[in-house]
């Protein structure tokens, strides 16, 4: 509980997210732990978002530009069906179906609108 706080604002650095006691030894909780991390790793929800200013933090930013600098063919700052695709592909070993195509092209007209 005290890592948490300290994490949190209390001198820690900020980078706690969950605590869980858990013991190898005894069997408690090390299934949970596991997870937690995972997803912590796999779905940060910091750097990638500034909770006072709710906008993306500098390196999730700049990591975005990243992406559209090697897969932006054409250049026009906007990622077409088929560099989404190739970007999908080269990151994550797999194609999106149109139907997650559409989710993603939805999200980001929503959010865009939102500012």
């Amino acid at each position: 509980r005290d890592v948490l706080k300290r994490g949190r604002g209390g001198g820690g650095g900020g980078n706690v997210e969950a605590v869980v006691e858990c013991s190898a030894l005894r069997g408690i909780n090390v299934t949970e732990s596991f997870i937690i991390a995972c997803r912590s790793h796999l779905f940060p929800s910091r750097p990638l978002l500034d909770p006072s200013t709710k906008r993306l933090s500098f390196p999730a930013s700049q990591a975005i530009r990243r992406i559209f600098s090697l897969f932006d063919r054409d250049s026009d700052s906007l990622l077409s069906d088929s560099e989404l695709q190739e970007y999908q592909n080269k990151s994550f070993d797999t194609q999106l179906t149109p139907q997650e195509l559409c989710y993603v092209r939805d999200f980001v007209n929503r959010s865009s609108l939102m500012g």
